[in-house]
């Protein structure tokens, strides 16, 4: 092979490379200004969502222990904002007892559980669980 033909052979190789990488350069900075795009209109939205929490008591895992009925509440967090100290009030208004317990950390859309305790037996029709605060942190 002559010099010309190799010189000619590389010229092709580097602007097949230099090709390569800008597309390779185009496609990462797409995704970098995606992600940032995505980070921001993430934090704008969520910062703007009022939290919704649901409380649920679970009847079919109500147990007898150590003179108490045990019933099981499951938080649920149905929104984006993350919330902190949620107060959870549960009241039996056949008795009249209420308990209440408190779940440190809520993240988005997650759902933790806590349990109460009731010296008479729970029913589905007697028993209300609510949200009593939450912060936002």
């Amino acid at each position: 092979m002559s010099d010309q033909q190799q010189n000619g052979k590389q010229e092709r190789e580097r602007k097949t490379r230099s090709t390569a990488e800008m597309i390779v350069l185009i496609a990462a900075s797409l995704l970098v200004l995606f992600l940032i795009g995505y980070s921001i209109y993430h934090g704008i939205v969520a910062a703007g969502e009022i939290p919704r929490l649901q409380a649920i008591p679970h009847f079919e895992r109500l147990q007898f222990k150590e003179e108490y009925y045990w019933l099981p509440i499951t938080v649920h967090n149905l929104t984006r904002p993350t919330v902190a100290d949620v107060t959870v009030m549960v009241e039996n208004t056949g008795t009249g007892e209420q308990r209440e317990f408190t779940i440190n950390y809520l993240p988005e859309y997650g759902h933790l559980e806590g349990v109460v305790a009731f010296r008479a037996r729970p029913t589905p029709d007697a028993v209300t669980a609510r949200i009593e605060s939450f912060r936002l942190p």
